[in-house]
């Protein structure tokens, strides 16, 4: 009778044993490096010739770069700074072909350290 009482207790006692050593694994198996650390969604850093452009130049101001992320010989016109809901201060970007009158498309950029900024998707679109 001793005996058959102890193998109801080890049973429930060797189950738990096993579901601790499952989940204590899957714990340590779990990746502890933050998404915005491995690049996944991370927007990309604009070139640094561009940068400097989007940091320094004043709202109007109109550049024409030779290699972007959008695409080869491309005319920035730049838009006030603003302070973003997300802290951060950002400015919009219109883009077109040289000695064209119609803008291919606008972009956002945001500082995300000082000086370097960094394109980024609109909450809107």
């Amino acid at each position: 009778m001793l005996l058959l009482d102890s193998c109801n207790y080890r049973l429930p006692t060797l189950f738990l044993l096993f579901i601790m050593a499952s989940l204590s694994g899957c714990i340590s198996m779990h990746d502890s490096t933050p998404a915005h650390s491995r690049g996944v969604n991370q927007p990309e850093l604009l070139p640094s010739e561009i940068n400097d452009f989007v940091a320094n130049g004043p709202a109007g101001s109109i550049a024409v770069f030779s290699q972007t992320p959008w695409g080869e010989q491309l005319e920035f016109e730049l838009s006030n700074k603003y302070f973003a809901a997300s802290g951060r201060d950002c400015r919009s970007l219109r883009l077109r072909k040289p000695a064209s009158s119609t803008y291919l498309s606008e972009a956002l950029a945001c500082q995300v350290e000082l000086g370097q900024w960094q394109v980024v998707r609109p909450v809107t679109q």
